[in-house]
């Protein structure tokens, strides 16, 4: 069995279809919908719809700010919200932007096959300086003030920005309080597939994970990649070492600027051809075609799978 942890805060249409695509009964479905978004009820029921063979398990909704803790908190959340239904044989943290690039019986196969190994992504050893940045010093308002607007939240803006810079003269160092014995920090993707093993020894370093990140920004692409890193861990990673690329978690990301890019209908045949098992970003409102084409192509892949019309199927946002 195998549990999908999934995070969604908008474009239910995409999420319905998601949970179409991982509708299989050796999966169980655990998805949190943002405590921000109103209609929550609505989408239960339409949504739900999509999942007749999974056991689907609503949990609920914390309040996520970009960049914040609250991202990691979502995530421990949902991995002993899953510990607590049974122990599966891998947790996959997806986002409800997400999709799988394989049908089940592939995806199934393939873990299966790799039984034992943990898919997380480790970045390059060149970024290490600025996951030192994100944790070095304490970040006022972080979970207020998110990805906001240049204009939302200036004061608080303001005397963050105060903050630091007092924190820098005074040489405020929160990594060499919390990395001691040569511990160094590791970033990388936040999306995962892991074994229970490695799920249990993640919830048992959860006070230690609140204390070294809960005061940095955008450390929920730090924290699993620094407690993988600095133990024996690594020595189960499907692949090892640093810059392990899109096959380190099975996830095909690619960034512009520092954001995913968001993938359009003329790269489907990269998409197909990447080898892996995920993909993001997608936004039906940039681009609801590549959607379509990933579903139908997956669905006809699977016995029983029927095509879907887009926009007939789909619940409101």
């Amino acid at each position: 069995m195998h549990a999908y942890l999934i995070i969604a805060h908008h474009h239910f249409n995409q999420l319905k279809l998601l949970l179409t695509l991982l509708n299989d009964e050796r999966n169980d479905l655990f998805v949190h919908i943002d405590e921000k978004v109103k209609n929550k009820k609505s989408v239960r029921e339409l949504c739900g719809a999509a999942v007749r063979k999974s056991r689907i398990i609503w949990v609920p909704g914390h309040r996520v700010t970009w960049g914040g803790y609250s991202q990691i908190d979502c995530e421990l959340y949902l991995l002993k919200e899953a510990r607590k239904v049974r122990r599966y044989q891998y947790y996959h943290l997806i986002s409800g932007e997400d999709l799988p690039l394989k049908n089940q019986d592939e995806i199934h196969a393939f873990f299966d096959a790799n039984y034992g190994n943990n898919f997380v992504n480790i970045g390059s050893e060149k970024y290490s300086k600025d996951a030192e940045e994100r944790c070095r010093y304490y970040y006022l308002f972080q979970d207020v003030i998110g990805k906001s607007e240049p204009y939302e939240h200036f004061l608080m803006k303001a005397i963050r920005r105060l903050g630091l810079r007092i924190q820098s003269i005074s040489r405020v160092d929160r990594i060499g309080k919390n990395f001691k014995g040569g511990r160094k920090l590791v970033h990388g993707s936040n999306w995962f597939s892991i074994t229970d093993g490695l799920a249990e020894y993640v919830l048992d370093k959860e006070e230690w994970i609140y204390t070294a990140f809960h005061a940095g920004t955008c450390v929920d692409e730090l924290f699993l990649q620094s407690l993988v890193m600095n133990s024996s861990w690594k020595h189960t990673l499907y692949i090892s070492g640093y810059n392990n690329g899109c096959k380190g978690n099975m996830r095909f990301i690619h960034f512009e600027n520092g954001l995913p890019h968001t993938w359009r209908i003329e790269e489907f045949g990269r998409l197909m051809e990447s080898g892996c098992c995920f993909a993001r970003k997608f936004d039906e409102t940039i681009d609801e075609k590549i959607i379509t084409r990933i579903t139908e192509k997956i669905l006809d892949g699977n016995p029983g799978g029927q095509k879907i019309e887009y926009k007939n199927s789909l619940c409101g946002n």
